[in-house]
This record gives C-alpha cells, sequence and structure tokens, in this order.
C-alpha cells in the first residue's frame, strides 16, 4: 500500500497535490496553510494506473485553473481550482501499511510554459 505524489505550486499559501497510489486510485488535494489541512479536490479510481510492481508514467499538468492528472498517456481527471497561482514543484513517495518499501523513480521532469 504506497502512492506517489508529484505537487506543484508550493508556497507559504499551500500546494496542489497528486497522489496516485498502486491499487488504481487517485487524489488531487490542495494544502491549506490557512486551514492547516488538505481540502480533497477528486478522489477516484482509474484503470490507467498500472497495479503492483508494474511501472507508472505519472504527469501533473497546473497551467491556470486548471490541474490535470496524467497516468501512462491518459488523461484520468482535470479539476479546476483558482487558489494559488505559482510556486515550487515536487516528487513524493509514501507508505501507508508496510515497511520497509523500495521505490524508483527514472525521472523527474518540470516544465514551465
Amino acid at each position: 500500500s504506497n502512492s506517489v505524489s508529484l505537487i506543484c505550486r508550493y508556497s507559504d499559501q499551500g500546494w496542489y497535490e497528486f497522489n496516485v497510489a498502486m491499487d488504481g486510485t487517485y487524489n488531487i488535494y490542495r494544502y491549506d496553510t490557512a486551514l492547516g489541512d488538505y481540502v480533497a479536490l477528486y478522489s477516484g479510481g482509474s484503470t490507467a494506473i498500472k497495479i503492483g510492481k508494474d511501472t507508472n508514467d505519472i504527469v501533473a499538468v497546473c497551467i491556470g485553473n486548471q490541474l490535470t492528472l496524467v497516468v501512462n498517456d491518459t488523461t484520468v481527471r482535470t479539476v479546476t481550482d483558482k487558489n494559488l497561482k505559482s510556486g515550487k514543484v515536487g516528487l513524493s513517495l509514501s507508505s501507508f501499511n508496510s515497511t520497509p518499501i523500495v521505490g524508483e523513480f527514472d525521472y523527474f521532469v518540470a516544465i514551465v510554459p
């Protein structure tokens, strides 16, 4: 039980987080520092996510007020949120019930349009 997260617009106000779990589910959140908590923008599942030890190509697109999650060349979900305008990017690997886990990243690319 683990997930990979891509983060965009990280700042003092919060960040957007795209979580892709290896059980085929995903979440798109906004972390709001004023609330001190996550705001769920969308949660669901997708057959585009390869489960188990398979490899996934995960892309988070943050342009304007549109936040799009793409997994293995399939657009999984686009949501709209206007709260965060700019910030840094990041990458995270999380384990919820199992330790140790081994995660491997082939590459991480950030592009500014």
